[in-house]
């Protein structure tokens, strides 16, 4: 029998969420207890890991509870000149255009190859001061190929596929609960392995001015497929970051030997783009995304 359920069916007041006679409801492939949406054959995914705080924390938290690197407007003057490296010189004969100047030539000089172009649109992109998410191809492909991203997706695949060898293809398990989080199978597994989140601080290609560390990242199942003994498996990354700065970017620094990087006009300039409330919030910080898949397939 074929069941064709969609989310306009009701019976009264009560949702038709699955069919508890069926383990998979719209014949997707994928059983009801881990599918996002068990009578919508389109949706073939759900969650198995998330950071801890995530983007839709980030995003709803409120102006007044927003970690310093995404809050925009929020210091006089007088703030800013009593902080490390920030003083009067700063302001003197300069306008809005000349810390954009600064702040462009820091990040070309930083950069290289196709991400010279993107450094400087992410710069673009933060003095429209929409606020609005960020995507670049070009900028998804540097990260997906990055050397730390590689380790990454290596640790988590070597966790999923030892789940699924010795539990003989069932993977109910590894299902992500945010109300349980500390209960869930990956979180457990990625804690004990030391499987960390990748950090991009290569100070010279680009991804160190960009992107740097995440801010956090999640990792779904869009297609599960086992036949008894061989399985194909499809997982979609999203790792994610602020774009902007805070008062530890101006004094924190690439090396011991090296100065602090507020010692560099371009950082100060970036910094008080964003966090001066002479310019009413025109540039604001922004949350970058890249997200990319990883196909594998194996035999039990």
């Amino acid at each position: 029998m074929t069941y064709e359920l969609d989310k306009s069916q009701y019976d009264g007041s009560v949702f038709v969420w699955s069919d508890p006679c069926l383990e998979d409801t719209d014949g997707d492939g994928l059983d009801d207890l881990l599918d996002n949406n068990p009578i919508d054959s389109t949706v073939h995914e759900f969650l198995i890991y998330e950071s801890e705080k995530n983007d839709i924390d980030l995003k709803t938290c409120g102006e007044l509870n927003r970690p310093e690197d995404f809050q925009y407007a929020d210091k006089s003057k007088g703030d800013l000149e009593d902080m490390s490296w920030i003083n009067w010189a700063d302001f003197l004969l300069k306008n809005e255009n000349d810390y954009e100047t600064s702040w462009k030539l820091l990040v070309w000089l930083l950069s290289s190859g196709d991400m010279v172009e993107v450094s400087l649109d992410m710069v673009n992109h933060f003095m429209v001061g929409t606020g609005e998410d960020y995507h670049n191809n070009t900028l998804t492909k540097e990260v997906e190929n990055h050397i730390n991203t590689h380790k990454y997706v290596d640790a988590v695949i070597e966790i999923f596929e030892n789940l699924i060898k010795s539990n003989n293809g069932k993977i109910f398990p590894i299902k992500y609960n945010r109300g349980s989080r500390n209960d869930c199978f990956m979180v457990n597994e990625m804690k004990d392995k030391e499987v960390y989140e990748p950090i991009y601080n290569d100070y010279f290609s680009g991804l160190g001015i960009c992107v740097d560390s995440l801010y956090g990242n999640k990792i779904e199942v869009t297609s599960f497929k086992f036949d008894g003994k061989n399985y194909e498996y499809t997982l979609h990354f999203t790792m994610y970051d602020i774009y902007g700065l805070g008062s530890d970017d101006l004094t924190d620094n690439a090396a011991k030997f090296l100065p602090q990087f507020g010692f560099l006009d371009g950082f100060r300039s970036w910094y008080i783009l964003q966090h001066y409330n002479k310019y009413q919030g025109n540039y604001q910080p922004y949350i970058s995304y890249m997200e990319f898949d990883k196909t594998f397939e194996g035999t039990i």
